[in-house]
């Protein structure tokens, strides 16, 4: 993994902007800084999971940027040799623009891929959560408003009912990365793999939630994210 060393808490519209800057200032496509986490993200699973651990992955992907990046990461363990299922939390036609076209490319692949359009809602997908030894959360990210209603909020129950491991994307689904609150269900992680920088809601959250917090970069370099915020 490159090396990276983290700027102080952010709150989430920071965190935007600096995605911002860099999509339309920089000229580095959102798909990059989508490749850029999923690395990350595949290769802390790789170094600080087990073989064990790493039996039976299900990768949640809403249909935004989280979504995206499991979806991304389930492509680069297929590629490293490790299979791994996702179960779609939207019907497949929600996932647009990067997210969309990680989910093109893990189709054209042919990837186990679990979605409500082609499978009975939940209880396949909850046979895979029980069985899971290593679940990766990437149904919500900063954007996300109120209580996990829906699909999203019964994948988070089962997911959090399961006895595997429990794995972040930038943040647990259902926390608000400002406040720390939750207003509903809310994912467990044991660890957190939060991208750019961590929240300011992280220090009010319960570690119960967040679990071991691990910031990873994605290829934005701290200068640029300092302009940003002055």
């Amino acid at each position: 993994m490159l090396p990276y060393q983290p700027p102080p808490p952010m709150t989430c519209q920071q965190i935007r902007d600096v995605d911002a800057y860099a999509i339309n200032t920089l000229g580095i496509p959102g798909i990059v800084l989508m490749e850029n986490a999923a690395l990350g993200i595949t290769d802390w699973l790789l170094t600080n999971t087990s073989p064990a651990e790493r039996a039976r992955v299900v990768l949640l992907a809403g249909p935004g940027n989280n979504g995206g990046d499991a979806l991304a990461v389930l492509r680069l363990l297929a590629a490293g040799g490790t299979s791994a299922t996702a179960v779609l939390a939207a019907e497949p036609d929600r996932y647009r623009g990067d997210a969309g076209t990680n989910l093109a490319i893990v189709r054209r692949m042919g990837l186990p891929c679990l979605d409500p359009e082609a499978d009975d809602d939940l209880p396949r997908a909850g046979a895979l959560l029980a069985e899971a030894t290593l679940i990766v959360d990437g149904l919500l990210g900063t954007g996300a408003r109120g209580a996990p209603r829906g699909r999203i909020g019964r994948l988070i129950e089962r997911a959090c009912a399961a006895g595997a491991r429990r794995i972040a994307i930038d943040l647990p689904s259902g926390l608000d990365g400002d406040s720390g609150g939750v207003s509903g269900r809310c994912f467990r992680a044991d660890v957190t793999l939060t991208l750019l920088a961590e929240k300011v809601g992280f220090a009010g959250a319960s570690r119960g939630l967040l679990g071991q917090v691990v910031v990873l970069g994605i290829g934005i370099p701290p200068d640029v994210v300092s302009r940003v915020q002055k």
